[in-house]
């Protein structure tokens, strides 16, 4: 059983106790999420603030694999994403940052897991298939294609379709080698 929280979120002033809820006895496995836009740390329309965001995930992602680790209990990274390159929410739209991006947090989670780390796995945010937004950006509206993002949202934002075959790709070999583990 897993409480499927957040984690302890980047902000003090939320207080999720994470650590200290992680440690009862009926919870079988911790989750956290990352959210490098949602949260500031990065703005894909100013590139310059990639690096920054990284070293704050990985950060952000070492405390909550340490405390899993030493409470002994997986940890699973239920959501992250990032958008297309440059914001764009066009499902044309090139996806090399975000291949990089994606590519960079499964192969940390992959190397910690097998190093012994508390490390059970990753969904990553948002699958969407087919489905394709009948005007990017725009919210969602009755009658319109489901995609990933939920109806609150900029549709296309973090949308996964079934054409990113290097999103996939990157994907697909972070679920072989975890399946090996």
């Amino acid at each position: 059983m897993s409480l499927g929280g957040e984690g302890k979120l980047p902000y003090e002033s939320i207080g999720t106790a994470f650590e200290q809820v992680s440690e009862l006895p009926g919870l079988d496995y911790l989750t956290m999420h990352l959210w490098v836009e949602n949260w500031g740390w990065y703005n894909p329309r100013q590139p310059d603030t990639y690096d920054d965001a990284m070293q704050k995930a990985m950060a952000y992602l070492d405390d909550h694999v340490t405390i899993a680790t030493r409470l002994r209990k997986p940890l699973v990274l239920e959501e992250f994403g990032i958008s297309r390159d440059g914001g764009e929410h066009h499902p044309t739209g090139a996806t090399l940052k975000r291949d990089q991006y994606y590519r960079t947090i499964l192969d940390y989670l992959y190397n910690k897991a097998l190093g012994g780390a508390a490390v059970g796995g990753s969904n990553f945010w948002s699958w969407s298939g087919e489905g394709k937004p009948l005007q990017p950006e725009a919210l969602w509206q009755e009658g319109h294609p489901f995609t990933g993002d939920p109806p609150h949202e900029k549709q296309g934002w973090y949308s996964i379709y079934f054409e990113d075959k290097s999103t996939l790709q990157v994907i697909g070999e972070f679920v072989r080698k975890m399946s090996n583990l």
